[in-house]
């Protein structure tokens, strides 16, 4: 699991001796980076005190706009060069304040993620609604945001960009967090632009009215890659919290994933997984946009499930040609352990992910590439895991797949995908090699 970030924006608080007093306070709380990524924008003035406080702390320091020229008669801007000379790491691009307050718009947040990577700073780019729009209209917008600030980036640019997920009215005094429906649900629509546009590893954190009582919360929602904290941060006491929430939570990840699962060998062990969900889906690199696909479906008719990540695509050395999908382990190894009731797997043809889950004992997964064949892995097969192609079927026809499968129940008959089955060809396939 990649380790949240967790930073803050202070806007326009805290003069640069207020910040040695924040910097005095937060610190020695902050225990260096202990699992997460912490990260701290103060206003310009006081950025030469945060590269005294923080130099060799683990923490990094950046800056809450930049402007997109190097040089030159630009009044009152500061340029990515100037950043890079106070130590920078961060920059903050694009913010709701920036673009309302200043008319800045998409074309100008572009411009300056370009000299930000330039010059080897790290942009953060926010992006989000201006009111609670609905999903599909929330997706939409932000989609045209990723592609005027983003579109034309070389993919190893763009995996170097952190988008960060503010909703615009969920900021400000007395404005809530959005729903964790909500953010779930944008995370996937913006983690399935960066995967097709060749970044599906880009961090994606959320930012809106984040405190000391919802950051755990929030950190544990699916694609929350991190937090982009405000004005709670101001208090270096509450801001420390907040990390912390991030470093319980990464804790708690990676304790889960090492604890053995019974019966479970080698790498097939899965990461036990969180209850509640009866649903579990999961896919390789090639298959992550079309898995998003189907997560916004899923919380569109309201079914619950737990994303259980994305496995590299490429085998490794050791490994069986069709036993790679660590993924397909864990889904497999959660219905067999009654954690789960069904499963789907997305990769780019399907075949592997099949393969792989119906090696677990007592599992049953079947490819299908469109609705017939869907309720015909469910009602005659009593397949559990369903197995879908990204480079074979379209984002409509899948959620017309699921949507079938979901519905179909068990009405007897011949499973044509017995374990015995695999393991048979799987023999004949080694002895003929």
């Amino acid at each position: 699991m990649m380790r949240p970030l967790i930073g803050t924006s202070w806007k326009m608080n805290l003069t640069s001796t207020e910040a040695e007093g924040w910097f005095r306070a937060f610190v020695p709380q902050a225990d260096g980076r202990g699992g997460r990524d912490l990260f701290v924008l103060p206003s310009f003035p006081a950025l030469w005190v945060a590269r005294r406080a923080l130099a060799g702390t683990g923490i990094a320091w950046g800056a809450q706009d930049l402007h997109p020229a190097d040089r030159g008669a630009h009044t009152g801007d500061v340029s990515a060069e100037m950043l890079v000379d106070l130590g920078c790491s961060y920059v903050e691009v694009g913010h709701s304040e920036r673009r309302t307050a200043h008319d800045e718009t998409d074309a100008l947040a572009a411009a300056k993620v370009r000299a930000a990577l330039h010059w080897g700073l790290i942009p953060i780019l926010c992006v989000g609604e201006r009111a609670p729009w609905a999903l599909g209209v929330a997706r939409g917008g932000v989609a045209r945001q990723l592609g005027a600030a983003l579109g034309g980036l070389a993919a190893s640019d763009l995996e170097r960009v952190v988008v960060a997920y503010e909703p615009a009215w969920a900021i400000g005094e007395g404005a809530k967090a959005a729903p964790n429906t909500h953010i779930r649900a944008l995370h996937e629509a913006i983690r399935q632009w960066l995967a097709s546009h060749g970044a599906p590893c880009a961090r994606v954190i959320y930012g809106g009215s984040i405190n000391p009582g919802n950051a755990a919360e929030i950190l544990a929602i699916p694609g929350v890659d991190g937090l982009f904290v405000g004005r709670a941060a101001l208090d270096p006491d509450a801001f420390a919290a907040i990390a912390r929430a991030g470093a319980a939570v990464n804790e708690a990840v990676v304790e889960a994933a090492a604890e053995p699962v019974h019966g479970a060998t080698h790498r097939d062990q899965p990461a036990p997984l969180p209850g509640g969900a009866r649903l579990a889906i999961g896919s390789d690199d090639a298959g992550h946009p079309l898995k998003a696909v189907i997560a916004a479906l899923l919380d569109e008719l309201g079914v619950p499930y737990v994303d259980v990540g994305v496995d590299s695509a490429e085998p490794r050395p050791t490994d069986d040609s069709v036993d790679y999908p660590d993924v397909a382990a864990r889904v497999a190894y959660g219905i067999r352990d009654a954690r789960f009731e069904r499963g789907i797997l997305v990769c780019g043809t399907g075949i592997g992910m099949a393969i792989a889950a119906n090696k677990v004992p007592g599992v049953r997964a079947a490819q299908a590439h469109d609705v017939y064949s869907a309720e015909r892995a469910r009602k005659s097969n009593d397949a559990q895991v369903l197995a879908l192609g990204a480079r074979v079927i379209g984002p409509e026809l899948a959620r017309s797949i699921v949507r079938a499968w979901l519905a179909s129940e068990f009405a007897g008959g011949g499973s044509t995908r017995k374990v015995d089955k695999i393991d048979r060809l799987e023999r004949e396939a080694r002895g003929a090699g």
